[in-house]
């Protein structure tokens, strides 16, 4: 009611042929990282979208136009 956020938000993706590195995002910012894919995240935000921030799930929404396939990992 009367408040806006403007936020930016930048998507990495990252290929590897071996196991993916562990992020390290900054502990003030981030409570908690895991590599899913695609699929399963959609399944997730869809049964348990209490567990996700309510601008993440806008994004999970536009997947498709974000310009990332069913088999990209997160």
């Amino acid at each position: 009611n009367d408040l806006w956020e403007h936020e930016r938000v930048t998507l990495f993706r990252y290929a590897t042929n071996g196991p993916p590195p562990a992020p390290k995002p900054a502990a003030n910012e981030v409570s908690e990282t895991r590599w899913i894919s695609i699929p399963d995240l959609r399944h997730e935000a869809q049964t348990s979208p209490e567990q996700f921030a309510p601008w993440f799930l806008i994004y999970v929404g536009h997947w498709n136009e974000l310009g990332l396939s069913a088999d990209t990992a997160l």
